[in-house]
């Protein structure tokens, strides 16, 4: 996990997320691995996606965004696919404007 990204700035928050002071030391020297419990507490602390903090990605996810993705896969097929379709024109449109204005 990346705790270069992570700053604790009060003794009472290092405390509060993890059961065992200590360990953030380790953590940040590398020696241990937090379990999944403590690294999704921290990207919920820190509003990151578990993907970011493990540098699995170069961006965060908008967490307004991912619901709207949860919402649209949890669709019908067919309003799905109209949905998608919709969406996939708007992108080209708007890449199509951004690459002529350059």
């Amino acid at each position: 996990m990346n705790f270069e990204f992570i700053k604790f700035k009060t003794f009472s928050f290092a405390s509060a997320l993890f059961s065992d002071v200590l360990l953030i030391g380790r953590y940040q020297r590398y020696e241990v691995k937090p379990s999944i419990e403590v690294a999704s507490k921290v990207a919920d602390e820190f509003h990151a996606s578990l993907d970011y903090l493990m540098g699995k990605t170069d961006f965060e996810l908008d967490k307004s965004i991912v619901s709207r993705v949860v919402a649209i896969q949890s669709l019908p097929d067919g309003d799905r696919e109209h949905i998608l379709y919709a969406l996939d024109g708007l992108l080209q449109n708007v890449r199509t404007k951004m690459a002529f204005a350059k």
